[in-house]
């Protein structure tokens, strides 16, 4: 039992979670906060589920654009898996539609990804996400020395998404769909990185959802200013 439990915190605190994007194809200008909680809603294996469930991950991003038109792009950290690093650019964007490409990347995987969606009123935008996934190990090898079942290995997969996102002021949110589909290694247990053993390739298939909020610093504090310097309105005279 004791086991069983260090194992599960080792896969809690360990770099086993699905990369999330936190932004769509329109770069947003600015310094954001803000954090990604996801679920894995189904799949067609038992194992290696956790190298394609999102979780809990705070990040700080930060949007530039140039001229109207013309190329923005954004920097993100974010502590999903160890410290994640995602650098983006976007393609000049015509009228509603954005699209643009970039790179999220840890000691854990490196994502290339592709963007693309539309805007529309009240600050809405929808948009796809077609990403390419390679990790190294998600099975911590403290974990495979627990006995706690074999280790899964190299997970390698095609992760298409579909997300909604709003903004309204300095708020934003977005509900995003990815899937999985790929493949990963399954080694005996107790066997660790560069020791012999029978490794078998497995089929890995999954769908999971997660929810992205933050705020945009900036947009915040003049909104706060702004309602610092409203003035007070005044009764009339003689009106109890």
């Amino acid at each position: 039992m004791r086991r069983g439990w260090a194992a599960l915190l080792l896969l809690a605190l360990g770099p086993a979670c699905a990369p999330v994007l936190t932004h769509g194809p329109r770069v947003e200008p600015g310094l954001f906060l803000g954090s990604t909680l996801g679920l894995l809603i189904g799949q067609d294996t038992a194992t290696a589920p956790d190298a394609v469930t999102p979780a809990w991950a705070p990040y700080v991003r930060y949007g530039f654009a140039g001229k109207p038109g013309g190329v923005a792009g954004s920097l993100a950290l974010s502590v999903g898996n160890g410290f994640d690093v995602d650098a983006y650019l976007q393609l000049p964007s015509r009228q509603e539609w954005a699209y643009g490409g970039g790179v999220m990347a840890s000691p854990a995987y490196v994502m290339p990804y592709v963007q693309a969606g539309q805007s529309f009123g009240r600050g809405y935008e929808v948009y796809t996400t077609q990403a390419y996934v390679h990790r190294t190990d998600f099975t911590d090898g403290n974990v495979a020395l627990l006995d706690v079942g074999p280790n899964e290995v190299r997970p390698r997969y095609w992760a298409p998404s579909l997300a909604l996102r709003r903004r309204q002021g300095a708020l934003g949110a977005s509900l995003e769909f990815t899937g999985a589909i790929g493949s990963y290694d399954q080694r005996p247990r107790g066997f660790g990185e560069g020791t012999s053993g029978q490794t078998t390739s497995r089929p890995l298939r999954a769908l999971s959802a997660s929810v992205t909020a933050d705020v945009n610093l900036g947009q915040l504090l003049k909104d706060l200013a702004a309602i610092t310097r409203r003035p007070i309105p005044r009764r009339p005279p003689g009106e109890p």
